[in-house]
């Protein structure tokens, strides 16, 4: 620990400083560009100048400058920048550093010189890190993963960190504190209560089971199988009743056929704890993405598209399906500099309205592009100019300069491009009719650029303080696309949270049509990461097939299929006539341990009645069992 030890206020303050020129002076250099993306990540640089937000929240500059240079050290090595490490990035661009005259290996200078004042153990290592010449490995996250808990642990106790002075809730107000870049998983102890099912082995032969050998749950049956009164609702009663060192569970609840509420609303009731429920569509909707969120506009649109409706272009469809989310991507970034140059400035709401398009300033910028695109198609190539002048003469008198600002003239020229226009827009209009339909505006802010004006629910501030939220969406696409949004916005506030120790639960009925495949808030990664992170998932879905049917069957669709199968080893298929569920369950049930007919030919799942299921445990146990809903919870 004696290792590493900040120097003096002033130097520090030189270092924050030099970090920010320096990663100004070459906007387009990969390096410039992973501490910039860190400074704005961690302590909300403005652009504009040296005008750090979380400043104002510190007892002082001091305090502020060492949590921002201590912070900025693990973020910088530990940023990704297109699935690879900065640092790596960092030292193939030092041989044409930026024009800067320090450049990036003289920013590394200043820091190091800030952080250590003697080599050896962690600060040399840390050193070598930042002196990327000096280095004489190549740096991998493996790597890192090593260095990392000394470094935080060094920074933490010599700079002083999260010194709280006597009054606790002073301190708080007073300094927040923020989230760490360095996530250190909390799984279930032993010692942790199990989860109360019933009385009598009446959930399946068990009464009680441990949150680490529940893990997750995957229920396949059909309609009339009784799967929620058997299989959902008792873990959903026993999770909502459950808590951990007095940390009740933090749920998201997911019940498109309304049989849920009422289960969760008499539990609630009984504890009287109704004040923990937060209905979807009555209260305001969940913001999907914050206001000092640090992705790009073209980040947020790939979000969008992941839960958006599914398009797979082949052949010369996938051309215009790429110059269609080009023309967006053009548009949301202008929209972006427009905003930040003129302080909010909302450019297709005002557009919109000059060029006597629908109104729509309660569309968000979904329905305003939509309105806008709409407008121009309708009126052919005299449209598309002025709608080109338009944005050409908005965008000139905000500041706002670069390619996207001819993103409607490149098409001006002629009637050919015109049809490309054309094209471009019919391939983006499912995107955007559906990231616009009004269906959604009530439960999720899908506006790529937040609106300040609306009133807006933090999902991360409902999981710290253990709400449950229930969504009971209709049987309508946008309700649809609106539970994948919420869905992915609760598993980052799950993985993101600031108390890992309390318990959290997504419980979804019907899940295939909610399930989704991308890298973030796909259920393949979410069960391959939870368990780590004392969450539970409940999956019901009607069968394979019709989670087949949703994924796609692509490669990547049926290597999350069977991610999500083998991260939930708590499985029960109640009566079905689905092939494809028969025939994995077959795989999953052991064989018999004489030459003979396999359990599941001789009691075929298609004959099974109300509640009895085949049942697979995450200890090993398995066996054929009827729910009496008598003695379940």
């Amino acid at each position: 620990m004696d290792d590493l030890i900040l120097d003096s206020d002033l130097e520090l303050d030189e270092a924050a400083r030099a970090i920010w020129v320096g990663a100004g002076s070459n906007p387009v250099s990969a390096g410039s560009l992973a501490v910039r993306r860190a400074l704005r990540y961690v302590a909300g640089v403005n652009v504009d100048g040296l005008c750090w937000s979380g400043l104002q929240a510190a007892s002082s500059p001091e305090v502020f400058l060492k949590r921002l240079l201590a912070q900025t050290l693990l973020s910088v090595i530990t940023l990704p920048i297109d699935g690879r490490c900065s640092t790596l990035t960092l030292r193939e661009h030092l041989e044409d550093p930026p024009p800067h005259p320090e450049g990036v290996p003289g920013i590394w200078d200043q820091l190091r010189s800030a952080a250590t004042r003697r080599g050896g153990g962690p600060a040399l290592q840390l050193a070598r890190l930042l002196r990327i010449d000096e280095a004489q490995r190549r740096i991998t996250l493996r790597f890192l993963a090593t260095l990392l808990p000394k470094f935080e642990a060094a920074l933490t106790s010599q700079a002083g960190l999260f010194d709280l002075p006597a009054d606790p809730a002073a301190a708080k107000a007073a300094n927040p504190i923020k989230r760490s870049l360095v996530r250190t998983p909390m799984p279930w102890r032993d010692t942790d209560p199990p989860l109360i099912m019933g009385s009598n082995g009446a959930w399946f032969g068990r009464d009680r089971v441990h949150p680490s050998e529940l893990v997750n749950i995957q229920i396949l049956g059909g309609t009339g199988s009784g799967k929620t009164a058997s299989c959902v609702e008792p873990p959903l009663g026993a999770l909502l009743n459950y808590q951990v060192d007095g940390l009740k569970t933090a749920m998201l609840v997911i019940d498109p056929k309304r049989e849920l509420e009422a289960k969760v609303r008499r539990v609630l009731s009984q504890r009287g704890e109704l004040d923990r429920l937060v209905v979807i569509g009555e209260c305001d909707p969940i913001r999907f993405f914050a206001s000092d969120c640090p992705l790009s506009p073209s980040d947020r649109l790939a979000k969008c598209e992941a839960f958006g409706p599914r398009i797979t272009p082949t052949g010369d469809i996938s051309y215009w399906h790429h110059l269609g989310m080009a023309l967006l991507r053009d548009l949301l970034q202008l929209q972006t500099d427009v905003a930040v140059n003129t302080k909010g400035g909302r450019l297709f709401e005002v557009m919109a309205a000059q060029l006597g398009a629908a109104p729509c300033q309660d569309a968000g910028s979904w329905g305003q592009i939509r309105e806008i695109l709409s407008w121009i198609r309708r009126g052919g190539m005299l449209k598309l100019k002025e709608a080109s002048d338009t944005l050409e003469r908005l965008a000139g008198l905000a500041g706002a300069q670069g390619t996207a600002v001819n993103v409607l003239k490149n098409y001006t020229k002629d009637d050919e491009l015109f049809r490309q226009f054309t094209y471009a827009c019919q391939n983006s209009d499912p995107l955007v009719n559906a990231l616009g339909n009004p269906d959604i505006s009530g439960f999720v802010d899908l506006d790529p650029l937040p609106d300040s004006r609306r009133a807006h629910t933090d999902i991360r501030e409902l999981v710290e303080t253990g709400k449950v939220i229930l969504f009971c969406p209709e049987a309508r696409d946008g309700h649809r696309l609106a539970g994948k949004a919420l869905k992915a916005k609760f598993f980052e506030a799950v993985f993101s949270r600031e108390n890992l120790a309390r318990p959290v639960a997504y419980v979804c009925d019907e899940a295939q049509r909610f399930i989704t495949q991308d890298a973030e808030s796909g259920e393949q990664n979410f069960l391959d990461r939870c368990r780590a992170y004392r969450a539970i998932c409940v999956l019901a879905s009607q069968s394979l097939a019709s989670i087949e049917h949703e994924l796609g069957s692509d490669n990547a669709a049926c290597t999350a299929l069977d991610i999500i199968s083998s991260n939930t080893p708590t499985k029960f298929v109640l009566r079905t006539t689905d092939t494809r569920t028969i025939d994995w369950l077959r795989t999953i049930l052991p064989a018999p341990e004489t030459p003979g007919p396999h359990v599941v030919d001789v009691r075929r799942p298609s004959q099974l009645r109300v509640g009895e299921a085949y049942s697979v445990f995450a200890d090993g146990g398995w066996g054929l069992h009827r729910a009496r809903l008598a003695d379940l919870t």
